[in-house]
């Protein structure tokens, strides 16, 4: 297939999401957000989504399925990626419907509500309305929340850029204020156990780069966390000593190396100069080759340093 034509289909698939038209599967959360999707798109990209629509669960019959557990906006956000291969920070919400009280239970509730998503601590987070009031600590919480909800329904490509993207936020933050960057260690430590050790390397790789600017705020950096310190926090902080611990042992080990190769290259010098000593004592010309000498330690200055007579 021409890249023209590969285009037009994704562009032509990415127009369904927010077309109900043919819409053939209902996705509410909070209890009052509708999301309407096609079944042969969603079920190609989401596992999760496929077992259920192919289980005896009343939803493979309704074709509807009531999350209890993600935000309505992070649903948003999965949907944009399974029609259009990428999400946003600004996404559009259905109308909100207010949801009757008797409406049937469901099946597949069972395992959406959080009864199998054994998330340590529930995570309460208000996502400002307006995404131009985002910070970039927010983008990333964002980010880390749509990572979840890509390994729960089983979509990895999403996972991955869900990384990708916190990780861009995380270089785009010219400083990250500590109380802020609490409320990111919240996020990923509260993640379910299975899923998150690659967020918390990546929050942890984030703190390393930062860690002077964590150290200067240390007071008001562990203020903030009091409530968290002992059970989160203490998690978080037994990691960054240990990555911190890792990176000077493997500074170290470079320093070494480092050492030895110019003390290797050091010896090299010495042995041509040796033998051109010789050489030069056989014609008598010893004064000019200790000049040279000098002249060669002079260029190096870390050659200089490692140089004893």
């Amino acid at each position: 297939m021409a890249d023209n034509d590969c285009a037009a289909l994704l562009k032509h698939i990415s127009l369904l999401r927010l077309d109900s038209t043919h819409a053939d599967l209902t996705i509410t959360c909070e209890g009052r957000y509708e999301f309407h999707a096609h079944v042969a798109i969603v079920c190609a990209r989401a596992k999760r989504i496929t077992e259920i629509m192919s289980s005896t669960f009343r939803e493979a019959k309704t074709h509807i399925i009531r999350d209890g557990f993600f935000d309505a906006k992070t649903m948003a956000r999965m949907l944009d990626w399974i029609y259009r291969a990428n999400y946003d920070i600004e996404v559009v919400l259905p109308e909100s419907v207010e949801q009757a009280d008797t409406a049937p239970a469901s099946d597949a509730t069972i395992t959406t509500n959080g009864a199998d998503h054994d998330r340590q601590v529930r995570f309460e987070w208000t996502e400002p309305d307006d995404p131009q009031a985002l910070t970039n600590t927010d983008r990333m919480i964002v980010h880390i929340l749509v990572y979840e909800i890509a390994d729960y329904y089983g979509i990895p490509g999403l996972q991955q850029a869900a990384l990708d993207k916190f990780r861009t936020a995380a270089e785009e933050s010219e400083m990250m204020f500590p109380l802020g960057f609490v409320e990111v260690v919240r996020a990923a430590y509260t993640l379910p156990a299975r899923i998150s050790a690659t967020v918390r390397q990546a929050v942890v790789d984030v703190a390393c780069e930062r860690i002077q600017r964590l150290l200067d705020n240390d007071e008001d950096y562990l203020g903030g966390a009091e409530e968290y310190l002992e059970t989160n926090f203490s998690t978080f902080q037994g990691d960054l000593i240990q990555a911190l611990a890792k990176q000077l042992e493997e500074d170290a080990w470079h320093a070494t190396a480092t050492r030895l190769a110019l003390e290797n290259e050091l010896n090299y010098v010495r042995a041509q100069l040796r033998a051109s000593r010789l050489l030069a004592n056989h014609h008598g010309q010893v004064d000019g080759v200790q000049g040279r000498e000098s002249q060669v330690l002079a260029f190096s200055p870390t050659l200089t340093s490692l140089h004893s007579p």
